[in-house]
């Protein structure tokens, strides 16, 4: 049970990460720098979902917990964000939902005015192409389920030497960082200024569902294995 809590964990900072494109998304034009900062607010509520997953998988792991635990953890994760997705952000119904929560809360909380905001949602398009913000979407994807799941990987393999192995995880990290701020965020803000993102947004959304979908299937024959 505690597996399943710390992959839907990790599954969750998925889709929030998604969450915060999809909010700039529907900023209007004029405010759409203040939409930035506003959407870095969701962005740092990944980081107590990221806590409570390292916190309850690292528990097991040096409770005897072993490689085939923290992948079946990241496949519980990975599934969680890929239906996640496919539920949130094509399915208008849910999507209005969600929305409606989103502007009543941060109206409530006062963080921001309603003429910000389209009030109706928009359900993104599934585009597969070789345009790069897909594939550097779909890179980065698997490159954040590394970095999460690499230390715990090198802990449940080599005990004796996990806090130097860990440090791959960094290497991984760096990597996926430089194809995000040099490729995927560059692009999506220059569509943002030229009020083009919901079609980045859609882009964005394909590549990450790739991503996952190549993490799921890889991960399953791994456990299995």
């Amino acid at each position: 049970m505690i597996n399943i809590i710390a992959g839907f964990l990790i599954g969750l900072v998925f889709i929030v990460e998604s969450c915060v494109w999809y909010v700039r998304s529907m900023s209007a034009f004029e405010y759409r720098s203040k939409a930035i900062s506003t959407s870095n607010i969701v962005m740092y509520a990944t980081r107590v979902l990221l806590i409570g997953y390292q916190i309850i998988l690292n528990y097991r792991i040096e409770s005897g917990g072993g490689l085939r635990e923290v992948l079946l953890v990241a496949l519980v994760g990975m599934i969680v964000a890929l239906v996640g997705h496919l539920l949130l952000f094509y399915n208008k119904k849910i999507l209005s939902v969600a929305w409606s929560l989103f502007l009543w809360i941060f109206k409530r909380l006062k963080i921001i005015e309603i003429v910000e905001y389209e009030e109706e949602v928009y359900a993104p398009n599934f585009s597969l192409s070789w345009h790069h913000v897909v594939i550097a979407s779909a890179f980065s994807t698997i490159a954040l389920l590394l970095v999460y799941i690499t230390p715990q990987v090198f802990a449940a393999l080599y005990a004796s030497y996990r806090l130097t192995l860990s440090s791959i995880g960094q290497v991984i990290s760096f990597l996926g960082m430089v194809v995000t701020l040099f490729f995927l965020d560059p692009a999506l803000f220059k569509m943002h200024d030229k009020g083009g993102i919901r079609q980045g947004f859609s882009m964005y959304l394909s590549g990450r569902l790739v991503g996952l979908a190549i993490s799921v299937i890889s991960l399953i024959p791994c456990i299995y294995n």
